[in-house]
């Protein structure tokens, strides 16, 4: 029943997340489509690639973009909340096939460049935010400077992209002229008759056709097409599929004992059973009597695992880190059952046969011989116990080495050095979404400055600091290609850009962040050369810059980078060129097990295009609830329409090994089990 119970609830998961269509009409047909860069790797499409794709292509019926914005602040009448964003292309819901439950879908007019500021919400969003009644249609969201009215509520089965509460319409925005500004995911739809081969040929060569015609101005040297239900499970499937053998094998030791138990209760009848042969009874009455036997303990067993099954999936949501795709899908559903009936019943006709096997071979006197010598089954039923023994230490040593090798590779990701310190820290992070003009990114900047100036008056704070990525608290690279330049006053355009990149000597790759010198001082990132940003950094001063070691190892091995002159201007639209300042030591960013990666910090009262969601780190003295509560307050008292998040930076570390932690506690428990 445990064996069957564990079993089932894992497969619950692999069902609901691997194996169940999504929840969109003939989603078969659905695709995630992809440039692929020079190197081989993924890429978003710019606006003309994407134009261009879609006007050559004949294997795919509709395309549409859209962009994952992630969390920004939402201001209703009554309150501040936080909800993730997406803005989608015109056809999006139509690749999708899913059209509102309530209200409209997006009309011509709002489709375009000057169109009313609408929006449409997640059925979770509509319940949770407007309380579920048909009267939100019409209501107000303010985000930033802008009020967007809701125009249609979206079925609860529509969660694309993953966690998305609105999405807003994408061509309310002029479309980039610049095939360098990759920007934009895209899906599609497969024409009828159309197979996924024929639409990765087809797709593949206007890929090259169009490299061929534009040049390295594309970045798209070729074309891939993903089904999207593969797309959104992304890198869970080998996780998922090791959770699941780990739980098979401990069906099998489940079986492997009742064999045994079996064979123990056979033995002791082996001379009833001998007796009823030699009195007229068929071999196959008595298979048949043991398959009943087995099949009546392994249905029992079932029932058992399906109640467990059901407990355990409520577990493993309750335990799930809250990275899962799909985790709503997820429950014990009809093909869940038939899986649990069909373990019984394999497991019922394995035992039944194996155990009728056993009593029913041999001669009619060897079997009566064997009764009158031991009542404990002899030789040959010791030689088969011993055996079904020895396979369930092998199997339970595959589990206890298996959880072994992760606790080991757990306990050494807790022993790296991730490049910064900051035991007693509370990180905050807030959401502007200001609108991209020199007025709004000046009262942004103002906001940031007033903030550090009264979390620094908080008691017990000592040190105050800032950047629009914060390390293991989750977000997206800022990955760009950046130009060195050989004096502060060369010219240089985005036209330029393709031609300047395929010079190694003049060009390079990095993360592109925008900080406060305080991001800095507070993490304890010691600084190995320069200086950090300070008041000589005024925001119409030349643009300092502030690299990692990492950076300054690839591109300048035997010199130092300081005085250098770069641009990168293709992060924020931003032309004027940044002088390097200071190198500071490398972080750890997306995970502990992932080595640091060349980084460029600009200080964000320079350039804050980039900075519409901003990390807050606060370290002290003062206790973190303390601390919080005060920041909390100040946040409210400037800004009330911007709610913040704050977590302490132990919980921050903590988060960013949860998947590992649940990992190894499932087949540590499988394991415990085992014995």
């Amino acid at each position: 029943g445990l064996g069957i119970g564990a079993t089932t609830a894992i497969f619950s998961v692999v069902e609901g997340v691997l194996l169940r269509p999504l929840p969109y009409p003939r989603s078969e047909r659905i695709v995630q489509i992809w440039q692929v860069n020079q190197k081989g790797n993924d890429f978003q499409f710019s606006d003309l690639n994407f134009r261009d794709v879609g006007a050559d292509s004949r294997s795919l019926a509709t395309l549409a973009q859209y962009a994952d914005n992630g969390t920004v602040s939402v201001a209703t009448a009554s309150d501040a909340l936080r909800a993730r964003l997406a803005v989608v292309s015109r056809d999006f819901f139509t690749v999708l096939g899913v059209q509102p439950v309530l209200g409209r879908a997006f009309l011509p007019d709002e489709q375009q460049v000057g169109g009313a500021p609408v929006v449409l919400v997640s059925n979770g969003f509509w319940r949770r935010a407007l309380g579920g009644t048909p009267t939100a249609l019409g209501t107000r969201l303010t985000i930033g400077d802008q009020a967007l009215r809701v125009i249609g509520v979206m079925p609860a089965s529509v969660d694309f992209p993953a966690g998305v509460d609105l999405w807003v319409p994408r061509e309310r925005a002029s479309p980039s002229t610049f095939r360098t500004a990759h920007n934009w995911q895209v899906i599609g739809r497969l024409r009828d008759g159309v197979t996924l081969a024929q639409a990765r040929r087809e797709t593949s060569a206007i890929a090259k056709s169009l490299k061929q015609l534009y040049g390295d101005e594309t970045w798209m040297f070729d074309a891939h097409l993903v089904p999207l239900r593969e797309q959104i499970v992304g890198d869970v499937r080998p996780a998922l599929m090791l959770l699941l053998a780990a739980s098979g094998c401990l069906l099998l030791i489940g079986c492997a004992n009742v064999v045994n138990l079996l064979v123990a209760r056979m033995a002791t009848r082996q001379g009833e059973l001998a007796l009823r042969l030699a009195l007229g009874a068929g071999r196959g009455r008595l298979v048949r009597q043991f398959l009943t036997e087995s099949l009546v303990l392994s249905l029992c067993g079932g029932v058992v695992g399906v109640i467990v099954g059901t407990a355990g999936v409520k577990l493993l949501l309750a335990l799930e880190p809250g990275r899962l795709p799909r985790v709503s899908e997820v429950g014990v559903h009809w093909p869940v059952l038939l899986f649990a009936l069909g373990v019984s019943v394999i497991c019922a006709v394995s035992l039944g046969l194996l155990t009728a096997w056993r009593a029913t071979r041999g001669d009619i006197r060897d079997a009566l011989a064997q009764s009158q010598r031991t009542q404990a089954g002899g030789g040959a039923s010791h030689r088969v116990r011993s055996s079904l023994v020895v396979a369930q230490v092998a199997l339970t040593l595959i589990l206890l080495v298996g959880a072994g090798l992760l606790a080991r590779s757990f306990a050494r990701l807790l022993s790296v050095d991730p490049g910064f310190r900051a035991d007693n820290a509370v990180l905050m992070d807030v959401d502007t979404f200001v609108r991209d003009d020199s007025v709004s990114m000046r009262q942004m900047v103002q906001l940031y400055d007033e903030l550090t100036r009264r979390f620094t008056a908080i008691p017990g704070v000592t040190q105050v600091g800032g950047a629009n990525f914060f390390p293991l608290a989750g977000g997206s690279y800022g990955d760009g290609v950046f130009i060195i330049m050989s004096r502060i006053d060369e010219k240089l355009d985005f036209a330029q850009l393709p031609q300047l990149i395929k010079d190694r000597s003049r060009s390079g790759q990095a993360e592109f962040r925008v900080a406060s010198p305080g991001f800095f001082k507070t993490l304890h990132i010691p600084l190995i050369s320069g200086r950090l940003f300070d008041d000589r950094d005024a925001p119409n001063a030349p643009p300092a810059a502030v690299i990692n070691a990492s950076l300054a190892r690839k591109q300048w091995p035997n010199e130092s980078p300081l005085g250098r002159i770069i641009q990168f201007g293709n992060m924020d639209g931003d032309l004027r060129p940044f002088t390097i300042v200071g190198v500071v030591g490398d972080i750890r960013e997306a995970s502990l097990a992932e080595e640091p990666q060349p980084t460029f910090y600009a200080y964000y009262r320079q350039r804050p295009h980039r900075a519409s969601s901003f990390y807050v780190v606060i370290d002290g003295t003062g206790p973190s609830a303390a601390v919080m509560a005060s920041a909390r307050r100040v946040v409210h008292d400037l800004r009330p329409d911007i709610p913040p998040r704050f977590r302490t930076m132990q919980a921050v570390l903590a988060d960013s090994l949860a998947d590992r932690r649940f990992t190894l506690l499932l087949l540590g428990t499988f394991g415990g089990a085992a014995l």
